[in-house]
């Protein structure tokens, strides 16, 4: 069990993190654009269980729950755009570069290996793959932010039973 100098570390760490920004989909243009930032001490703050304030984060968690839910599904939505984004500039890169519209009489098709090679090296594969990754990362960081809110819950409910009883606080495994 971790002692109470660990958690505070741990807890310091959390409140550390950067920010990161969730995006949408601009219903009028069809392209991402930032939404949301999210503010991990913040989110940090909302997730440590208070025995005196337990009313109001019973009556929240269902809510932070639903608010979480709704942004890890636009977050991995940007996700989902930023991989097809990539996949088309890769493609249509592989097309120019297997069949390319002028032939010099010498042209050989290249291989596969010297395909992926001339995508990797291209100026602008960095800035895709960044911006893929980013996107992932966004996913990956929200999906936890909303199954700690899940185990805040269950959290919440032993206390407000320990609560209820006047019992201290105990584990068992």
């Amino acid at each position: 069990m971790a002692n109470r100098s660990d958690l505070d570390a741990m807890i310091a760490r959390l409140q550390s993190v950067p920010p990161w920004v969730i995006e949408q989909i601009h219903p009028g243009t069809g392209k991402l654009q930032p939404w949301f930032t999210v503010n991990p001490a913040e989110v940090v703050r909302c997730l440590v269980i208070q025995d005196d304030n337990l009313p109001t984060q019973v009556a929240s968690v269902s809510a932070q729950i639903f608010h979480w839910a709704r942004l890890a599904a636009l977050a991995r939505r940007a996700w989902e755009v930023r991989e097809r984004e990539y996949r088309i500039w890769r493609d249509r890169l592989t097309v120019s570069l297997m069949d390319p519209p002028e032939k010099p009489k010498e042209w050989k098709r290249p291989t596969e290996a010297q395909v992926t090679a001339s995508v990797r090296v291209h100026p602008e594969y960095p800035e895709f793959y960044q911006r893929t990754e980013v996107a992932e990362e966004a996913y990956n960081a929200t999906q936890g932010v909303l199954e700690a809110f899940r185990a805040q819950l269950s959290s919440l409910d032993l206390a407000v039973s320990r609560a209820q009883s006047g019992g201290a606080p105990r584990m068992s495994m």
